[in-house]
């Protein structure tokens, strides 16, 4: 994942945190010992991209410094809120990892904040490195991780499985074409932002519809929302055959569960949209694709956007729009996350977007649950961008909306939707 970093620039996903309560009467000697053994422990939080160079990782073994820090007045809960809330955009180089030591006014440490870039830890790694922390504080035996090595062995790709993998990619991708003006490229690239807004919808009308066209459609909440979003797409920008994008996780070996480190690759999702044909249809496709891109998950992102002509043009290209999706569907009392904070909040600027090239990155999370809908809007590009990828959620919410029966075709989603006068903006 350090290639992403190189393509759209630093702090572009949000850290990865955890926290560790320290025992009673453990000295901040003790503490920054613990901590010491758990970044020796796991690698990956010293990984580090060699050069420019797109495939070569390393580890640095340099010292991982903490910081100390009182309770500025506030209880332990709020502060440490606080300090995650704050560390949780900001770009982490080139350490990739932080860690925070929260200590009462008499000077002992009471918490440990870790704060990870999300480039070389993804959500499992969160607690992972929460719970080996607190061995660590405690004295308790901690268990085996990976080496850096081990897991380059355990990832390693043979040549039959590369083959098959890219002639995949190579058929799937055949004929789209890079999605383009769907967020605007106002201003000189040197002021572009990465901007955020969170949206709330209280109730569980949305859960509740999307559980019957799941059943309906006998198709994942991703496969519904991705072929809802697809159809949004078209109806803006009149694309009808183009790539949307998702992580697929990949920790397949007992080295990799064990230890922390970003085994999520970057996959496409081919769309292609007919008209006239029902959007079951559409749902079933988009759910073959996700299942064959985690069935052939082997090459890096940079294998294979050299050897896919069509999928390297749609994230390499100048002028490209990179749209990624992102659905989960919790239960009514899973809110409390830091990821998806109650609440509605206007746009937020999380501060300058430098890519590698004219490329803007829009992300859409949809959260389901029995009690609300939420939804999070990234965007990366000029400062108006943030409200083209406002508007293209809205749309998918839109479409979602409007469908009636499984059997509705794109056409008359966006029918019903110009009759129900919802803007487009083509």
């Amino acid at each position: 994942m350090l290639f992403l970093d190189g393509v759209f620039g630093p702090g572009i996903f949000h850290n990865v945190s955890f926290g560790a309560a320290v025992p009673a009467g453990t000295s901040e000697e003790a503490v920054r010992t613990a901590i010491a053994a758990l970044t020796s422990r796991h690698d990956g939080l010293l990984s580090r991209s060699v050069g420019s160079s797109p495939f070569l990782q390393a580890v640095s073994r340099e010292t991982v410094e903490p910081v100390s820090r009182g309770l500025s007045g506030n209880s332990l809960e709020a502060e440490f809120d606080r300090l995650r809330s704050d560390l949780h955009n900001i770009p982490l180089a080139p350490s990739r990892a932080r860690f925070d030591i929260i200590k009462n006014d008499a000077g002992d440490p009471l918490q440990v904040l870790g704060t990870v870039d999300h480039l070389v830890a993804d959500g499992y790694s969160g607690g992972l490195l929460g719970n080996d922390l607190s061995a660590l504080l405690a004295g308790r035996p901690t268990e085996s991780t990976g080496s850096f090595p081990e897991i380059a062995l355990a990832r390693a790709v043979g040549d039959r499985e590369a083959a098959a993998e890219i002639a995949h990619w190579r058929r799937a991708a055949a004929g789209t074409r890079p999605l383009a003006g769907i967020v605007r490229r106002a201003g000189p690239r040197a002021a572009w932002v990465r901007a955020q807004v969170d949206r709330e919808v209280p109730g569980g009308e949305a859960h509740r519809r999307l559980r019957e066209l799941v059943q309906a459609c006998r198709a994942t909440p991703f496969a519904v929302l991705a072929a809802v979003t697809a159809v949004a797409v078209w109806r803006r920008s009149g694309r009808s055959a183009f790539l949307l994008h998702t992580p697929v996780s990949t920790r397949r070996d007992a080295v990799e569960r064990a230890t922390a480190g970003n085994f999520v690759m970057d996959r496409p999702i081919p769309c292609r949209i007919d008209p006239g044909e029902p959007l079951s249809a559409l749902v079933g496709r988009v759910q073959a694709a996700v299942w064959r891109a985690a069935r052939y998950a082997r090459l890096s992102v940079p294998e294979l956007l050299c050897a896919v002509p069509e999928y390297g043009a749609a994230l390499l290209e100048d002028g490209a729009d990179y749209l990624q999706l992102h659905v989960d569907v919790q239960s009514a009392d899973a809110t409390g996350v830091l990821s998806s904070p109650g609440g509605s909040t206007g746009v937020r600027t999380l501060g300058p977007f430098a890519p590698a090239h004219d490329l803007t990155v829009t992300t859409l999370r949809f959260r389901f649950s029995e009690s609300r809908l939420f939804t999070r809007v990234f965007s990366g590009g000029s400062p108006d961008g943030i409200r083209d990828a406002e508007e293209l959620c809205a749309d998918a919410l839109a479409v979602f909306d409007a469908i009636a029966q499984p059997g509705d075709t794109a056409r008359e989603l966006a029918d019903r939707l110009d009759r129900a006068e919802v803007p487009n903006p083509v």
